[in-house]
């Protein structure tokens, strides 16, 4: 599934309504489907930093116009706040998760 697919779009492939889905998301995963697209995205992203990508070229690749969008993102997902993020984001993201 692209990770750019609107909630309602994959509701109406399934034949489900949209809270359907979002309930099923929820008790499967434990977070809403916006906050698994989200994490999905930053992962796929994060991934190809660690294989070489620049992070604007990691961002697009997942569907942010830069990597301005992607630090957000990340920032937002684990309560950094931008300034925080400066050079290795990979880095800095990997060590916040383990917190």
């Amino acid at each position: 599934m692209s990770l750019m697919v609107p909630l309602t779009a994959v509701a109406a492939r399934h034949s489900m309504s949209k809270r359907h889905v979002e309930r099923i998301v929820k008790d499967n995963l434990g977070t809403s489907f916006v906050q698994w697209r989200t994490r999905r995205r930053l992962n796929l992203a994060l991934r190809r930093i660690r294989a070489g990508s620049t992070a604007a070229s990691a961002a697009r690749s997942v569907g942010y116009r830069g990597s301005d969008g992607l630090i957000r993102a990340a920032a937002r997902l684990i309560h950094l706040n931008r300034r925080e993020f400066s050079g290795d984001l990979a880095g800095i993201v990997r060590g916040s998760c383990r917190r």
